[in-house]
């Protein structure tokens, strides 16, 4: 008998810092993605597609949606202006 099927499995897949709306503070997030994998006796064999995406706050262990983290980008006037420097190189 060969037991197969899917499930879904949380990864941690990035750090940083963020503003959290519960605690009003500037602390540390970890970026949690949950991913539904193929497996065959429960061995995860293949990441098939993601199934969710949330910012975890690291001081009240509460989940919010990434776009929590819309608040903390910056803004960019132009898609010249995010380059280094404002001086335009000409080929030669």
């Amino acid at each position: 008998m060969i037991i197969w099927g899917n499930y879904d499995r949380d990864r941690n897949e990035d750090t940083g810092r963020f503003e959290c709306p519960q605690c009003g503070s500037e602390t540390d997030f970890t970026l949690v993605r949950t991913w539904n994998y193929f497996h065959i006796y429960f061995i995860p064999i293949a990441k098939q597609q993601l199934v969710a995406e949330r910012i975890l706050c690291e001081e009240c262990n509460i989940a919010f949606p990434i776009t929590v983290l819309a608040g903390n980008a910056q803004m960019v006037e132009s898609a010249f202006g995010s380059g280094h420097g404002s001086e335009v190189q000409q080929w030669p």
